[in-house]
């Protein structure tokens, strides 16, 4: 209205948001609206001058996009790459499985073929976890020790070793756990399951060593030396005799 702008009043609406008429005076002559739901809004709006009758409506349709990350296209896509990384994951996990499954089967032939050639050499495979000095045996020595068991205590076995020997061995095991020598050997006497000593060879390396540089793992062999031994000594008591 020309002739008095600033009595003019404004009443509006949005269908469906708005539940009554919002009435304003000329110094607000706006309408503000947030977070409107995507879709098509009838915007309404009238005036008057004071206290005179209201004028037409103004109908405004109003169209509200929804935002990228709500659009059906984005909402397909998502479905699609969805559906291709749970093939792909699938994919892995079936591709890690036969991997473990082939690990596995490998671990398992080489732990035969171990086995087999321990068996044709006739020596005995032990592995000590020095934490727990818990010792596994593979193709234990029937001749070494009062029972063939394939796990034992480290302990239990290193007291079984003969005095004069004892002090030797342990001494030999703790310079190479200690990284003072590149393997452990030691030759010693232990009771047969008869009672009788016996001799017997152990070799050994550190397999496994913690951040500080200790050890950890151990795994070495035993051998059954006794015959050997035995002419051994013979030959050197002969030529002590001799001379």
């Amino acid at each position: 209205h020309y002739s008095d702008p600033d009595a003019v009043v404004y009443a509006y609406r949005v269908e469906g948001i708005d539940p009554d008429w919002q009435i304003v005076d000329a110094s607000r002559r706006y309408a503000s609206y947030g977070a409107l739901d995507p879709g098509v809004h009838r915007f309404r709006v009238r005036a008057r001058v004071g206290d005179t009758a209201w004028s037409p409506e103004t109908v405004v349709e109003i169209a509200v996009s929804a935002p990228w990350w709500e659009s059906e296209r984005l909402r397909n896509t998502t479905v699609g790459l969805v559906a291709v990384l749970a093939v792909v994951l699938g994919w892995l996990l079936r591709q890690r499985l036969r991997e473990r499954e082939r690990a596995q089967s490998r671990l398992a032939e080489s732990e035969a073929r171990l086995k087999l050639a321990l068996w044709g050499a006739g020596n005995e495979l032990w592995d000590i976890d020095l934490a727990s000095r818990r010792m596994r045996r593979e193709n234990p020595l029937p001749t070494l020790g009062e029972r063939a068991d394939e796990v034992a205590d480290y302990l239990t076995l290193r007291d079984s070793i003969h005095p004069d020997d004892r002090g030797r061995f342990v001494t030999a095991m703790v310079e190479h756990l200690k990284a003072r020598s590149q393997f452990f050997d030691a030759t010693y006497r232990a009771r047969d399951p008869e009672g009788q000593w016996r001799w017997f060879r152990a070799r050994a390396r550190v397999v496994e060593r913690g951040t500080d540089g200790r050890a950890r793992r151990v795994v070495g062999t035993n051998e059954d030396i006794h015959e050997a031994k035995s002419h051994e000594i013979e030959l050197e008591t002969l030529a002590e005799e001799c001379r």
